[in-house]
């Protein structure tokens, strides 16, 4: 879609198309059109700058959270760049900005929506060796030992890199397994129990089982890889079990790669909300109960909406099924069709909320979904708008989204004079996120300054 500026400052609007054109490579990356997205890539301007380099680091971590059935092929994106670096030194330094990135978002109270993705993808990188065990060790140590770390992301660094910090750091190797216990007795449900039956058996191997399973991508050997991978004939295998049941949930763990799928969805909630429409056909065929809420008010729309696969959207809307919250979802994982679709087609109000959600435009403001919000903008959403308690300009600054909060100061009907609930500033929550800011409102400098780097 060619979209038009009546709102945006024309500096403004020319820098959201060009976050566009990045996020557009980045969320169409797969395995297959690897070569060709490398190529366009390598001829943006994030590759020519450290400036924007360091942006695009930020672009690589929030698209990982978000396309999580790719995320061994981000590893293999961020290896590339490390070499292309030689050739373009604007990407010197590319793994450590990523690094930083993560960092940021596992110590922050984003960490709910994130942690699982992206200790995901930074194991996946350490095996391809983009960092070494030096690096890893420090970045383990510091986000373990911090003041704002959050056990959700402590467990899943543990648990990715177990064996290295059984080797390099046995102290804190078993004052964390000692904590793991703890835990297993307080909560009889928590999937740190599958872990600690297992570790042991994974330790007198030498970890190689471990290792094998962190190594491999998805594949059909499992119930979760036919899911991931879309392979029909892996799941009639495993639907020819006695133990199956259409309707069953998918079992939790600490190698869940995606913390929406911590909520133990149906498993037809698993093949919707990676877009496996093979998978999806047959589970209906036999029967699977698609008005299952895997927790209160979370539906298989929403897990559709997260995957992004229109011909499990129409399968669904044929179902006359509720689409509250398809907008939001579709906002917040960057598929732009699936936005389109749902605001032309259900949501016909813009200021359509979902009370843990808010609008769609508050959706794309979180993830940092330009190409959503030049749609909302154009078709009228309202840039202050504050149905959940605050703005997306607000939200913007504690997600971190530097191109959101460009945009947003550049329209010519923003309200920069915003604080939370405890009268804090946009600004100050701006100053505590970036390390340089440059921010306009119609062409006008309105904030700049600095910190130390994370």
């Amino acid at each position: 879609m060619a979209f038009s500026n009546s709102y945006l400052s024309e500096d403004g609007f020319q820098e959201a198309l060009r976050v566009v054109q990045i996020q557009d490579y980045l969320s169409s990356l797969t395995k297959e059109n690897y070569p060709r997205y490398l190529n366009l890539i390598l001829e943006t301007d994030y590759i020519k700058s450290p400036e924007r380099a360091e942006e695009f680091a930020h672009h690589i971590v929030e698209t990982v959270k978000y396309r999580v059935k790719n995320v061994a092929t981000f590893a293999d994106l961020l290896q590339q760049l490390q070499i292309e670096s030689e050739e373009f030194p604007a990407l010197k330094n590319i793994e450590k900005h990523v690094l930083n990135e993560i960092a940021a978002e596992l110590t922050s109270e984003r960490v709910g929506r994130c942690a699982m993705q992206l200790i995901q993808f930074l194991s996946k990188c350490f095996i391809r060796k983009v960092y070494t065990n030096a690096e890893i060790m420090k970045f383990i140590r510091s986000n373990i030992h911090s003041k704002n770390a959050r056990q959700i992301a402590v467990l899943h660094i543990f648990s990715h890199f177990c064996y290295l910090i059984e080797e390099l750091d046995p102290p804190l190797y078993n004052q964390h397994i000692k904590i793991m216990k703890q835990i297993a007795t307080q909560d009889p449900y928590s999937p740190v129990i599958i872990f600690l039956n297992e570790i042991e058996g994974w330790r007198k191997d030498n970890w190689f089982a471990l290792k094998t399973l962190l190594s491999h991508d998805y594949n059909g050997l499992t119930l979760e890889g036919a899911m991931i991978m879309d392979d029909l004939p892996a799941l009639m295998n495993c639907a020819a079990q006695p133990e199956f049941s259409p309707d069953g949930c998918m079992q939790t763990n600490l190698f869940t790669p995606s913390n929406m799928l911590e909520t133990h969805p149906t498993i037809i909630q698993y093949a919707a909300y990676f877009g496996s429409i093979k998978c999806f056909k047959y589970l209906l065929s036999l029967g699977a109960d698609i008005s299952i809420e895997s927790y209160p008010k979370c539906s298989t729309i929403n897990f559709a909406s997260a995957g992004g696969n229109m011909n499990i959207i129409k399968i669904l809307d044929d179902k006359k099924i509720n689409f509250k919250g398809a907008s939001q979802y579709a906002a917040m994982y960057y598929n732009y069709d699936l936005l389109v679709w749902a605001i032309e087609n259900k949501d016909k109000c813009l200021l359509a909320v979902d009370q843990s959600l808010g609008t769609a435009f508050e959706c794309a403001a979180t993830s940092n979904f330009i190409k959503g919000m030049l749609y909302l903008i154009e078709k009228g959403a309202d840039v202050n708008v504050c149905k959940t308690g605050s703005n997306p300009l607000f939200y913007a600054c504690v997600f971190g989204q530097i191109d959101t909060i460009r945009l947003l100061l550049s329209h010519k009907d923003i309200n920069p004079d915003v604080r939370d609930a405890q009268g804090v500033f946009i600004s100050f929550l701006i100053l505590i996120r970036f390390s340089t800011v440059y921010l306009t409102i119609n062409q006008k400098v309105f904030v700049s300054f600095s910190k130390p780097k994370i």
